[in-house]
């Protein structure tokens, strides 16, 4: 792709990434930020509101610079005069690709992952897929990547949903399956940028970031703020006990 063509494409992934953290925040905003129960008063920095509030900011936040890196460096400008001289079945075709890869990270993130795995597991997976997929600049890796991530999405959705029950003698089944999709991402990752130095290291730290970013945040929240995390399952399982082991 060229350079207009990315920069349309961070144009577009903006305005998903805006709309998408303003609807987090009111979602979040439905939930009490203080109260008092069985005769407990909770404040504010204990409600399950927090997180789902600092999260909705930092994403309008990343979206809006993401939005005026674009519009100064011509995003904009470009998206519409594209759009004033093709027609929509070419506007809709792969030079969207970066747009329709956000769409399926953010989708499967929300209505797949979080609702069915350990947080710690599905904030990897979307991190993983995400930074990898975008930040290399790659069309082939990108391509390669969003195939595998659908996939694999796919797949988890299908085994999760119609035969967990032939999984039941695992502990966590769902917090498995995501991390084997995990690891199969992480070894196809590392295969396919073996013969590249520069594109190798950019994904080494693409899975530094992806595996330190959620566990600072399941320490942090979890640990020390007393949120309740959407799910814990096999991770901070572990996490749990290493902490009793060390602190009690």
């Amino acid at each position: 792709m060229e350079e207009k063509e990315l920069r349309r494409a961070d144009f577009l992934t903006s305005l998903v990434l805006v709309a998408f953290g303003v609807w987090v925040l009111r979602e979040a905003f439905k939930m009490p930020l203080r109260g008092s129960y069985a005769g407990v008063k909770n404040v504010w920095y204990v409600s399950p509101a927090l997180f789902p509030i600092i999260v909705g900011v930092f994403i309008i936040l990343l979206g809006t610079l993401l939005l005026v890196h674009a519009i100064r460096s011509g995003g904009a400008a470009f998206f519409v005069h594209r759009l004033r001289h093709i027609g929509l079945q070419k506007v809709a075709n792969e030079r969207n690709l970066r747009f329709l890869a956000v769409l399926l990270a953010l989708g499967t993130f929300v209505y797949l992952f979080i609702p069915r795995v350990d947080f710690f597991l599905a904030g990897a997976l979307f991190l993983l897929y995400t930074i990898s997929a975008f930040s290399m600049e790659d069309v082939d890796l990108l391509k390669r990547f969003a195939k595998l991530y659908a996939l694999g999405s796919l797949l988890f959705a299908i085994v999760a949903g119609g035969f967990h029950r032939f999984l039941a003698f695992l502990p966590f089944p769902n917090d498995v399956l995501a991390l084997v999709f995990l690891g199969v991402y992480v070894g196809y990752g590392l295969a396919r940028t073996r013969a590249h130095g520069a594109l190798r290291q950019k994904f080494v730290q693409s899975i530094s970031v992806a595996l330190l970013v959620p566990l600072l945040l399941c320490v942090s929240f979890r640990f020390f703020l007393l949120v309740p995390l959407p799910r814990e399952g096999l991770i901070m399982g572990g996490l749990y006990r290493l902490y009793y082991a060390l602190f009690r």
